[in-house]
């Protein structure tokens, strides 16, 4: 479990430090005190820039479904601070969600049910691998796709 409180300087490596530290596989939750639209925020902040360049990572999945986490008492205002961050090969058996019974405090509690079984139809949240990309496979890619298009089928 982490907790970072705002006032700490956070980058990218810290947070790697510590995920090479742990034997696999691994969760790790917390409140991150940051922001992303990739966990449900409206906005980005620095710490959240360096969250998600370590889930840029193929063997890191984010857990959360951009469900918000938190609710400020003295706003109402919802956020996703708590974050929930595994290996790959656990976080495929995990289905997370938070719960509706907030019991007189900030945090609204996260559930996280493991699966017996490998589930084939539950899905993870899309990822872009933004590093190295291979941009002529792209552009091939697109350039076939583009000749076989048809354009977008009427409705009747």
């Amino acid at each position: 479990n982490i907790y970072l409180p705002n006032q700490t300087n956070f980058n990218h490596t810290d947070l790697n430090n510590i995920i090479n530290q742990l034997p696999k596989p691994y969760i790790i939750t917390g409140d991150f005190n940051s922001q992303s639209p990739y966990w449900g925020s409206e906005k980005i902040d620095q710490r959240g820039k360096s969250i998600e360049r370590v889930l840029e990572d193929d063997n890191i999945i984010l857990l959360n479904t951009g469900t918000p986490t938190r609710i400020n008492p003295a706003t109402g205002h919802f956020s996703a601070i708590y974050l929930s961050i595994s290996s790959t090969s656990l976080g495929q058996r995990i289905l997370w969600s938070v719960l509706p019974e907030i019991y007189d405090s900030d945090h609204i509690p996260i559930l996280m049910e493991f699966l017996t079984s490998h589930n084939p139809t539950k899905t993870t949240p899309t990822k872009w691998k933004l590093k190295n990309p291979d941009w002529t496979f792209f552009s091939q890619l697109v350039e076939h796709n583009l000749e076989n298009y048809s354009g977008p089928s009427s409705a009747n």
